[in-house]
Protein backbone atom coordinates (compact mmCIF):
# COMPACT_ATOMS: atom_id res chain seq x y z
CA UNK A 1 0.00 0.00 0.00
CA UNK A 2 2.83 2.53 0.89
CA UNK A 3 4.87 1.28 -2.44
CA UNK A 4 1.38 2.87 -4.42
CA UNK A 5 1.95 5.89 -2.33
CA UNK A 6 4.87 6.37 -3.25
CA UNK A 7 4.60 5.59 -7.11
CA UNK A 8 0.98 7.81 -7.10
CA UNK A 9 3.13 10.51 -5.41
CA UNK A 10 6.24 10.13 -7.87
CA UNK A 11 3.74 10.19 -11.12
CA UNK A 12 1.89 13.25 -9.98
CA UNK A 13 5.37 15.21 -9.37
CA UNK A 14 6.58 14.36 -12.14
CA UNK A 15 3.38 15.37 -14.07
CA UNK A 16 3.51 18.98 -12.92
CA UNK A 17 6.80 19.14 -14.24
CA UNK A 18 5.82 18.33 -17.51
CA UNK A 19 3.08 20.58 -17.54
CA UNK A 20 5.47 23.16 -16.13
CA UNK A 21 7.78 21.96 -19.10
CA UNK A 22 4.85 22.19 -21.60
CA UNK A 23 3.42 26.13 -20.31
CA UNK A 24 7.36 27.10 -20.65
CA UNK A 25 7.66 25.62 -23.91
CA UNK A 26 4.56 27.62 -25.05
CA UNK A 27 5.54 30.80 -22.86
CA UNK A 28 6.30 32.21 -26.66
CA UNK A 29 4.95 33.39 -29.95
CA UNK A 30 5.00 32.00 -33.13
CA UNK A 31 5.21 33.01 -36.81
CA UNK A 32 2.69 31.76 -38.91
CA UNK A 33 6.16 31.49 -41.95
CA UNK A 34 9.61 31.59 -40.11
CA UNK A 35 10.83 33.17 -43.80
CA UNK A 36 9.32 35.69 -45.40
CA UNK A 37 10.58 36.20 -49.27
CA UNK A 38 9.11 39.22 -50.66
CA UNK A 39 10.83 37.90 -54.17
CA UNK A 40 12.25 40.02 -57.07
CA UNK A 41 12.23 43.88 -56.23
CA UNK A 42 13.15 46.78 -58.39
CA UNK A 43 15.68 49.03 -57.08
CA UNK A 44 13.61 51.78 -57.87
CA UNK A 45 10.12 50.68 -56.49
CA UNK A 46 8.42 52.06 -53.97
CA UNK A 47 8.35 50.68 -50.65
CA UNK A 48 7.34 47.32 -50.85
CA UNK A 49 4.50 46.34 -47.79
CA UNK A 50 4.34 42.78 -46.66
CA UNK A 51 2.87 41.11 -43.70
CA UNK A 52 3.16 38.33 -41.42
CA UNK A 53 1.55 37.01 -38.34
CA UNK A 54 1.52 35.82 -34.54
CA UNK A 55 0.11 34.13 -32.53
CA UNK A 56 0.09 33.74 -28.92
CA UNK A 57 0.64 30.30 -27.64
CA UNK A 58 1.58 30.71 -24.62
CA UNK A 59 -1.22 30.67 -21.08
CA UNK A 60 -0.86 34.33 -20.22
CA UNK A 61 -1.19 37.53 -22.53
CA UNK A 62 2.14 39.22 -24.54
CA UNK A 63 2.52 42.42 -25.35
CA UNK A 64 5.26 43.49 -28.24
CA UNK A 65 7.66 45.72 -26.71
CA UNK A 66 9.98 46.24 -29.91
CA UNK A 67 11.15 44.76 -33.27
CA UNK A 68 14.33 45.43 -34.55
CA UNK A 69 15.99 44.89 -37.32
CA UNK A 70 20.08 45.21 -38.64
CA UNK A 71 18.88 47.46 -42.15
CA UNK A 72 17.37 50.57 -41.52
CA UNK A 73 15.22 49.80 -45.19
CA UNK A 74 12.92 47.48 -42.65
CA UNK A 75 10.44 49.08 -40.72
CA UNK A 76 7.26 47.58 -38.88
CA UNK A 77 4.23 48.47 -37.57
CA UNK A 78 2.28 46.81 -35.15
CA UNK A 79 -0.12 47.39 -32.02
CA UNK A 80 1.42 47.67 -28.31
CA UNK A 81 -1.70 45.97 -27.20
CA UNK A 82 -1.99 42.87 -25.08
CA UNK A 83 -2.39 39.50 -26.96
CA UNK A 84 -4.31 37.24 -25.22
CA UNK A 85 -4.16 33.40 -25.18
CA UNK A 86 -4.66 31.80 -29.02
CA UNK A 87 -5.24 36.05 -30.41
CA UNK A 88 -3.33 36.88 -33.62
CA UNK A 89 -1.44 40.23 -34.19
CA UNK A 90 -0.53 41.37 -37.55
CA UNK A 91 2.43 43.30 -38.22
CA UNK A 92 3.21 45.32 -41.42
CA UNK A 93 7.18 45.41 -42.76
CA UNK A 94 7.75 48.17 -44.69
CA UNK A 95 11.03 47.45 -47.19
CA UNK A 96 12.81 50.35 -49.33
CA UNK A 97 14.79 48.49 -52.06
CA UNK A 98 16.71 51.84 -52.55
CA UNK A 99 20.18 51.72 -51.66
CA UNK A 100 19.89 47.88 -51.74
CA UNK A 101 21.44 45.65 -54.57
CA UNK A 102 21.27 41.37 -55.47
CA UNK A 103 20.08 39.05 -52.82
CA UNK A 104 19.36 39.61 -49.37
CA UNK A 105 18.91 38.22 -45.97
CA UNK A 106 17.90 40.43 -43.15
CA UNK A 107 16.77 38.93 -39.67
CA UNK A 108 14.08 40.64 -38.08
CA UNK A 109 14.11 40.07 -34.11
CA UNK A 110 10.68 40.77 -32.26
CA UNK A 111 11.03 41.18 -28.34
CA UNK A 112 7.73 40.46 -25.86
CA UNK A 113 7.12 40.77 -22.38
CA UNK A 114 7.03 36.50 -21.68
CA UNK A 115 10.80 35.99 -22.49
CA UNK A 116 14.20 37.76 -22.46
CA UNK A 117 15.08 36.02 -25.76
CA UNK A 118 13.19 37.09 -29.15
CA UNK A 119 11.50 35.54 -31.84
CA UNK A 120 13.47 35.08 -34.93
CA UNK A 121 11.34 35.99 -38.43
CA UNK A 122 13.75 36.04 -42.15
CA UNK A 123 12.80 38.88 -44.62
CA UNK A 124 14.67 37.77 -47.97
CA UNK A 125 14.49 38.11 -51.80
CA UNK A 126 16.09 39.74 -54.55
CA UNK A 127 16.49 43.57 -55.70
CA UNK A 128 17.14 44.01 -58.97
CA UNK A 129 17.89 47.04 -61.27
CA UNK A 130 14.91 47.87 -63.95
CA UNK A 131 16.31 48.25 -67.20
CA UNK A 132 14.84 51.36 -67.95
CA UNK A 133 15.66 54.84 -69.89
CA UNK A 134 15.66 56.86 -66.65
CA UNK A 135 18.87 54.04 -66.01
CA UNK A 136 20.28 54.22 -69.36
CA UNK A 137 19.71 58.40 -69.26
CA UNK A 138 20.50 58.98 -65.68
CA UNK A 139 21.13 62.89 -66.68
CA UNK A 140 18.35 65.65 -67.11
CA UNK A 141 19.61 68.69 -69.58
CA UNK A 142 16.48 69.96 -69.49
CA UNK A 143 12.69 69.40 -68.44
CA UNK A 144 11.70 66.27 -71.67
CA UNK A 145 15.41 65.72 -72.19
CA UNK A 146 17.65 63.25 -70.62
CA UNK A 147 21.13 62.03 -72.03
CA UNK A 148 23.58 59.39 -70.79
CA UNK A 149 26.30 61.72 -69.65
CA UNK A 150 27.30 64.79 -68.35
CA UNK A 151 30.71 64.89 -69.89
CA UNK A 152 32.67 63.18 -73.19
CA UNK A 153 35.98 61.19 -72.29
CA UNK A 154 37.43 59.93 -75.67
CA UNK A 155 40.65 58.50 -73.66
CA UNK A 156 43.59 57.90 -75.30
CA UNK A 157 44.06 59.25 -78.56
CA UNK A 158 47.16 58.45 -81.14
CA UNK A 159 48.43 61.03 -83.84
CA UNK A 160 46.72 60.43 -87.28
CA UNK A 161 44.07 58.05 -85.51
CA UNK A 162 40.75 59.18 -84.92
CA UNK A 163 38.35 58.65 -81.87
CA UNK A 164 34.75 58.50 -81.62
CA UNK A 165 32.30 60.01 -78.89
CA UNK A 166 28.66 59.31 -78.13
CA UNK A 167 25.97 61.24 -76.24
CA UNK A 168 22.78 59.48 -75.86
CA UNK A 169 19.89 61.54 -75.56
CA UNK A 170 16.15 60.56 -74.73
CA UNK A 171 13.19 62.54 -75.04
CA UNK A 172 10.81 62.34 -71.71
CA UNK A 173 8.23 64.58 -72.90
CA UNK A 174 5.04 64.30 -75.30
CA UNK A 175 6.35 66.56 -78.16
CA UNK A 176 9.29 66.39 -80.16
CA UNK A 177 12.82 68.29 -79.75
CA UNK A 178 15.58 69.54 -81.74
CA UNK A 179 19.12 69.49 -80.57
CA UNK A 180 21.82 71.20 -82.44
CA UNK A 181 25.38 71.49 -82.24
CA UNK A 182 26.69 75.35 -82.31
CA UNK A 183 30.32 74.61 -82.50
CA UNK A 184 30.38 72.97 -85.56
CA UNK A 185 34.31 72.08 -85.82
CA UNK A 186 37.64 73.10 -83.38
CA UNK A 187 40.71 71.85 -82.37
CA UNK A 188 39.86 68.51 -83.93
CA UNK A 189 36.37 68.23 -83.00
CA UNK A 190 34.04 67.10 -85.41
CA UNK A 191 30.26 66.81 -85.72
CA UNK A 192 28.93 64.22 -88.29
CA UNK A 193 25.21 66.14 -87.44
CA UNK A 194 24.44 69.48 -87.33
CA UNK A 195 21.10 69.02 -86.61
CA UNK A 196 18.83 66.19 -84.30
CA UNK A 197 14.97 66.00 -83.95
CA UNK A 198 13.66 63.64 -81.39
CA UNK A 199 10.60 62.25 -81.38
CA UNK A 200 8.37 61.88 -77.96
CA UNK A 201 9.60 58.98 -75.98
CA UNK A 202 12.47 58.25 -78.67
CA UNK A 203 16.25 58.02 -78.45
CA UNK A 204 18.99 59.36 -80.59
CA UNK A 205 22.61 59.61 -80.14
CA UNK A 206 24.83 62.65 -80.91
CA UNK A 207 28.21 61.48 -82.46
CA UNK A 208 31.63 63.82 -82.41
CA UNK A 209 34.75 62.91 -83.57
CA UNK A 210 37.89 63.73 -82.45
CA UNK A 211 41.64 63.98 -84.85
CA UNK A 212 44.78 65.40 -83.73
CA UNK A 213 45.90 68.49 -85.70
CA UNK A 214 49.44 68.95 -84.48
CA UNK A 215 51.43 66.17 -84.19
CA UNK A 216 53.78 67.57 -81.71
CA UNK A 217 50.83 68.52 -79.57
CA UNK A 218 50.68 66.45 -76.25
CA UNK A 219 48.62 65.56 -73.10
CA UNK A 220 45.23 66.19 -72.39
CA UNK A 221 42.65 68.97 -74.80
CA UNK A 222 39.35 69.73 -73.78
CA UNK A 223 36.73 71.82 -75.04
CA UNK A 224 32.72 73.04 -74.66
CA UNK A 225 30.29 71.33 -76.69
CA UNK A 226 27.68 74.00 -77.08
CA UNK A 227 24.19 72.47 -77.64
CA UNK A 228 21.01 74.29 -78.10
CA UNK A 229 17.49 72.23 -77.46
CA UNK A 230 14.31 74.05 -78.28
CA UNK A 231 16.61 77.27 -78.55
CA UNK A 232 18.02 77.01 -74.89
CA UNK A 233 22.08 76.88 -74.64
CA UNK A 234 24.12 73.85 -72.85
CA UNK A 235 27.72 73.02 -72.67
CA UNK A 236 28.62 69.44 -72.46
CA UNK A 237 33.21 69.32 -71.67
CA UNK A 238 34.80 66.54 -74.47
CA UNK A 239 38.23 65.67 -73.20
CA UNK A 240 40.83 63.70 -75.13
CA UNK A 241 44.40 62.57 -74.39
CA UNK A 242 46.59 63.07 -77.09
CA UNK A 243 49.64 60.56 -77.26
CA UNK A 244 51.72 59.09 -80.18
CA UNK A 245 50.61 56.90 -82.69
CA UNK A 246 51.82 52.96 -81.29
CA UNK A 247 49.84 51.04 -83.80
CA UNK A 248 53.90 50.04 -85.14
CA UNK A 249 55.26 49.50 -81.75
CA UNK A 250 57.72 46.62 -81.43
CA UNK A 251 58.02 44.38 -78.14
CA UNK A 252 61.39 46.21 -77.44
CA UNK A 253 59.25 49.15 -75.79
CA UNK A 254 60.14 51.47 -73.31
CA UNK A 255 58.31 51.51 -69.95
CA UNK A 256 58.37 54.29 -67.27
CA UNK A 257 58.20 53.51 -63.83
CA UNK A 258 57.87 56.45 -61.37
CA UNK A 259 58.93 56.33 -58.06
CA UNK A 260 55.86 58.20 -56.59
CA UNK A 261 52.93 59.28 -58.47
CA UNK A 262 51.33 61.29 -55.13
CA UNK A 263 52.52 63.75 -52.95
CA UNK A 264 50.88 64.39 -49.66
CA UNK A 265 52.50 67.57 -48.09
CA UNK A 266 52.18 68.51 -44.22
CA UNK A 267 52.70 71.66 -42.77
CA UNK A 268 52.17 73.86 -45.88
CA UNK A 269 52.14 77.74 -45.32
CA UNK A 270 50.83 80.23 -47.41
CA UNK A 271 53.39 82.08 -49.09
CA UNK A 272 56.01 78.90 -49.00
CA UNK A 273 57.60 77.67 -51.94
CA UNK A 274 57.94 74.24 -52.21
CA UNK A 275 60.36 71.94 -54.22
CA UNK A 276 59.64 67.96 -54.66
CA UNK A 277 61.81 65.48 -56.65
CA UNK A 278 60.73 62.61 -58.16
CA UNK A 279 62.73 59.27 -59.35
CA UNK A 280 61.48 58.42 -63.47
CA UNK A 281 62.73 54.80 -64.46
CA UNK A 282 63.08 53.30 -68.03
CA UNK A 283 62.83 49.50 -67.34
CA UNK A 284 62.24 48.89 -71.29
CA UNK A 285 64.62 47.94 -73.82
CA UNK A 286 64.28 51.25 -75.68
CA UNK A 287 65.35 54.60 -75.53
CA UNK A 288 62.13 56.60 -73.04
CA UNK A 289 60.55 59.62 -74.27
CA UNK A 290 59.38 62.15 -72.73
CA UNK A 291 57.70 64.20 -74.90
CA UNK A 292 55.38 66.87 -72.82
CA UNK A 293 55.13 67.98 -69.50
CA UNK A 294 51.62 70.04 -68.69
CA UNK A 295 50.48 71.25 -65.31
CA UNK A 296 47.10 72.11 -63.99
CA UNK A 297 48.37 75.43 -62.61
CA UNK A 298 50.52 78.29 -63.67
CA UNK A 299 51.99 78.16 -59.84
CA UNK A 300 53.48 74.79 -60.70
CA UNK A 301 57.21 74.88 -63.13
CA UNK A 302 58.91 71.56 -64.10
CA UNK A 303 62.34 70.57 -64.99
CA UNK A 304 63.77 67.34 -65.97
CA UNK A 305 67.13 65.88 -66.07
CA UNK A 306 66.97 64.61 -69.33
CA UNK A 307 64.20 63.89 -71.55
CA UNK A 308 65.74 60.68 -73.27
CA UNK A 309 66.51 58.70 -71.06
CA UNK A 310 68.00 55.16 -72.24
CA UNK A 311 67.20 51.45 -71.20
CA UNK A 312 67.91 50.96 -67.38
CA UNK A 313 68.81 54.85 -66.67
CA UNK A 314 67.11 57.14 -64.49
CA UNK A 315 66.34 60.93 -64.45
CA UNK A 316 64.88 62.85 -61.90
CA UNK A 317 61.68 65.27 -62.06
CA UNK A 318 62.04 68.28 -60.23
CA UNK A 319 58.37 70.19 -59.19
CA UNK A 320 58.38 73.43 -58.01
CA UNK A 321 54.83 75.36 -56.83
CA UNK A 322 54.55 78.93 -54.98
CA UNK A 323 51.81 78.56 -52.65
CA UNK A 324 49.87 81.91 -52.56
CA UNK A 325 48.23 84.17 -50.00
CA UNK A 326 44.96 82.82 -51.08
CA UNK A 327 45.28 79.13 -50.88
CA UNK A 328 43.31 76.89 -48.43
CA UNK A 329 43.96 73.73 -50.16
CA UNK A 330 46.45 72.66 -52.88
CA UNK A 331 45.36 70.03 -55.23
CA UNK A 332 47.11 70.09 -58.51
CA UNK A 333 48.44 67.74 -60.87
CA UNK A 334 51.88 67.39 -63.38
CA UNK A 335 50.87 65.35 -66.53
CA UNK A 336 54.26 63.54 -68.29
CA UNK A 337 53.30 62.32 -71.64
CA UNK A 338 56.21 59.51 -73.13
CA UNK A 339 56.41 56.89 -75.76
CA UNK A 340 55.64 53.97 -73.78
CA UNK A 341 53.10 52.39 -75.57
CA UNK A 342 51.49 50.51 -72.04
CA UNK A 343 50.84 54.00 -70.24
CA UNK A 344 51.89 56.97 -72.22
CA UNK A 345 50.16 59.25 -70.16
CA UNK A 346 51.01 59.30 -66.26
CA UNK A 347 49.62 61.79 -63.39
CA UNK A 348 51.33 63.08 -60.26
CA UNK A 349 48.98 64.47 -57.88
CA UNK A 350 50.04 66.80 -55.12
CA UNK A 351 47.78 67.49 -52.27
CA UNK A 352 47.77 69.42 -49.26
CA UNK A 353 46.06 71.75 -46.68
CA UNK A 354 47.40 75.43 -46.48
CA UNK A 355 47.57 77.21 -43.19
CA UNK A 356 48.21 80.85 -42.04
Amino acid sequence: MRCNLIAISVLCVLSVVLLQQNVVAQNRLVFDKENLDLGEVLVDDSVVVSEVKLYNRSIKPLIISKIISNCGCLKFEYSKKPIKMGETLRIKLKFDPKGQSGRFYKPVYVYHSQSKNPEQLIVRGVVKVRDSLKFLYPYELMSGCRVTAEEIHLGLVGHKQTAVGRLGIYNTGNESIVLSVESKDGAGFKFPIDEIKVGAGQQSVLNVEFTPRDTLQYGTLSKLLKLSVMGKSFEIPISAIIVEDFSQSNAEAPQLVLENQFFYLKNVAKGDNITLKLKLYNKGDNDLIIRKINVSDDALNTSISKSHIKPREKAELQINMQCGNDNIKINESVELICNDPIKPMREIRIVANVSD
